[in-house]
């Protein structure tokens, strides 16, 4: 399994740009499943991030990485 953010971000630059869309829509990143991903596993990628948005949030509110970074994850078999 390969992931890794598609952008380089500054999780902690809150005058950037991302800022604003961020507190419009919640999110302004993505997540990118490719491979040989079912449904089940592609749902729980989706379950894990928002898992980890959540603990990420409590434990570091100033880290936005996950909400504003675009990850990709590839599992190719």
């Amino acid at each position: 399994i390969e992931s890794r953010f598609t952008n380089p971000i500054d999780a902690f630059d809150v005058s950037s740009s991302d800022e604003k869309a961020d507190k419009t829509s919640g999110a302004s990143g993505s997540l990118i499943l490719t491979g040989k991903l079912g449904d089940v596993m592609k749902e729980s990628c989706t379950i894990a991030l928002t898992y980890a948005k959540s603990f990420l949030q409590q434990l570091d509110p100033k880290n936005r990485s996950l909400r504003v970074g675009h990850i990709h994850v590839h599992v190719p078999e």
